[in-house]
């Protein structure tokens, strides 16, 4: 299914966009060079993102320059640097120290104050929604406050400690058919009219029937939105969870002797996904250390269609990323591992 086409080293940090590839080396922090499909680009980087077929990009003296990638011409901005925040369909650039403006596919920019994108917001046409003690809505261009759902609302929950704590937002999963998906500690999912904020579905446990699985935790921030599928999925553990967002049913498939047979003890991250295959990277142990592997989940036939693993292969937190036919993968040690699908598979 996949072949190694190359392995890239001294890699920090990359991202993806339909045939690019961006990425910045290991140098020191104010000394990064960023590079395009391995051609270098510009050094003392600090961010970069892929947005309406250009590469932006900052540096450590508060420049913001774009990248055509069609003409392969360089523009100096008049912005000062590149939020976290940016990807493929929105891009945030800083202007001052109060201001920010975001640029959409609509073409449309819009100024907002710094201190409404935080670390967890999520923006949807002309809506900002973010999570900072509450789950919150702005109208954009205004940055008029629509709703605020606050999270003492839902009460405490025990943690394993068997001490109260408060419900905080760990993930926003995104916006569809008008609701949004926010995933809590405390095993809590909830979907929200985006008009109202007001809660219309929440997962919070298991269910019963699913009880006797060997691996019975319920977690919400593992899950990821497919709006293509109209669900909500999560490959972990040795589970493949899937919510059906129409009927709110919750499916659970133990693959545990599905693991067993390319000798991967759980699985540890979800990767990218396709209708038809879920990216994650797989928990191997031995005798003296740990490793990783990673593999190609059929959701339609609950299989592993490929697996790759190496004595040295360890992963940390980073996970898989899809883009055309290629399959990629950052290890700890800075080790980019480029895969091509292909017809045949690879097991090493």
């Amino acid at each position: 299914m996949y072949s190694i086409e190359k392995v890239i080293k001294s890699v920090s940090e990359y991202k993806v966009y339909k045939n690019y590839l961006g990425y910045k080396d290991t140098a020191s922090l104010k000394e990064k060079t960023l590079y395009l499909n391995g051609k270098p680009i510009s050094n003392a980087i600090t961010e970069f993102s892929f947005f309406n077929k250009k590469l932006f990009f900052s540096n450590w003296n508060n420049e913001v320059f774009k990248y055509d990638l069609v003409t392969g011409n360089i523009i100096k901005t008049e912005y000062k640097q590149v939020s976290v925040l940016s990807d493929s369909n929105k891009l945030i650039l800083k202007k001052d120290n109060l201001f920010s403006d975001i640029l959409l596919f609509n073409n449309k920019i819009y100024t907002i104050k710094n201190e409404l994108i935080v670390m967890k917001s999520y923006i949807h046409n002309e809506l900002l929604f973010n999570a900072n003690g509450h789950i919150s809505s702005y109208h954009i261009p205004t940055a008029h406050p629509l709703w605020q759902f606050d999270l003492s609302q839902l009460g405490t929950f025990q943690d394993y400690h068997n001490e109260q704590q408060s419900y905080k937002v760990e993930k926003i999963l995104g916006i569809h058919n008008e609701h949004l998906y926010v995933a809590l500690n405390g095993s809590l999912l909830l979907e929200l009219d985006i008009a109202t904020g007001k809660i219309t579905h929440k997962w919070h446990h298991l269910p019963e029937k699913y009880k006797e699985y060997p691996d019975d935790d319920f977690s919400a921030r593992l899950f990821d939105l497919d709006k293509a599928n109209n669900a909500l999925v999560c490959l972990s553990g040795r589970r493949y969870d899937s919510i059906d967002l129409q009927t709110k049913e919750y499916n659970s498939v133990y693959i545990g002797e599905e693991l067993k047979k390319s000798d991967i003890v759980s699985i540890r991250h979800q990767g990218d996904f396709t209708n038809e295959h879920i990216s994650a990277v797989a928990h191997l142990k031995n005798d003296t250390w740990f490793q990783d592997g990673i593999v190609m989940f059929n959701r339609k036939t609950n299989k592993i269609d490929f697996f790759y693993k190496d004595e040295t292969f360890t992963t940390g937190t980073a996970t898989p990323k899809l883009a055309g036919n290629k399959l990629y993968q950052l290890d700890l040690d800075g080790n980019l591992y480029i895969f091509e699908k292909g017809e045949n598979n690879i097991q090493t």
